[in-house]
C-alpha cells in the first residue's frame, strides 16, 4: 500500500519523530549517559532508516527519473559541499592560529569516499546514498519481484548481523 501525500500515517510519524529525537539525543550526550537508551540504538536507528525508506517508496518505484535524480541532489550537495566547507576552514584556521594538525586533500578524498575519514557524522549521508542507490538498482533490475528480493536481502543482513560470524560491535 503507497502513502499518498493527503493522507499521513499518524503512527509512523509518530515513531519517525521518537526515532529523530534519540538519534539527536544519544549524539548530544553520547550512548553512555542515558541509561534508557544505552545498547539499544541498533533498534531506533535501524527503525528511522525503514522509515526514511517508507516514505522515499513513491520514488523509487516510479518512472519518474527526474523525481529520483532530485533526490540524489538532495543527498549528494549536503554530503561534498559541507566537508569542503570544513576543510577550507580547518586549512585557513591552520594558518591564522598556527594549529599543529591539519588535513590534507587525502583525507577529504577519503571523505567524500566513504563519508567518515574526517567528519564522522557524515556516515548517515554515506548510507542513506549508497542505499538509495542500491534500492533504485534492485527495484529497476527486478521491476516485479523487487520486494521479495528486498526482503531476502534484508533477512541475509540481519542474520549476518546478529550471528556470530559479523565483528559489528
Amino acid at each position: 500500500m503507497a502513502l499518498s501525500s493527503s493522507k499521513k500515517n499518524l503512527g509512523i510519524q509518530l515513531l519517525r519523530m521518537i526515532c529523530c529525537l534519540l538519534v539527536i539525543v544519544t549524539h548530544f550526550y553520547g550512548f553512555y549517559h542515558l541509561r534508557i537508551i544505552q545498547n539499544k540504538h541498533e533498534y531506533y536507528l535501524g527503525s528511522f532508516f525503514y522509515i526514511s525508506y517508507y516514505y522515499a517508496y513513491e520514488t523509487f518505484t516510479s518512472k519518474n527519473i527526474t523525481k529520483i535524480m532530485e533526490r540524489f541532489k538532495r543527498i549528494i550537495i549536503p554530503y561534498v559541499f559541507w566537508p569542503i566547507v570544513f576543510y577550507i576552514n580547518d586549512k585557513f584556521s591552520h594558518y591564522i592560529f598556527n594549529k599543529k594538525e591539519s588535513y590534507y586533500m587525502k583525507n577529504l578524498c577519503y571523505q567524500i569516499i566513504t563519508g567518515s575519514e574526517i567528519y564522522g557524522i557524515f556516515w548517515f549521508l554515506f548510507n542513506l546514498l549508497f542505499l538509495s542507490l542500491f534500492f533504485v538498482i534492485i527495484i529497476k533490475l527486478f521491476q516485479k519481484h523487487y520486494v521479495i528480493v528486498l526482503f531476502l536481502i534484508n533477512n541475509l543482513v540481519y542474520s549476518i548481523y546478529y550471528s556470530n560470524y559479523a565483528n559489528i560491535p
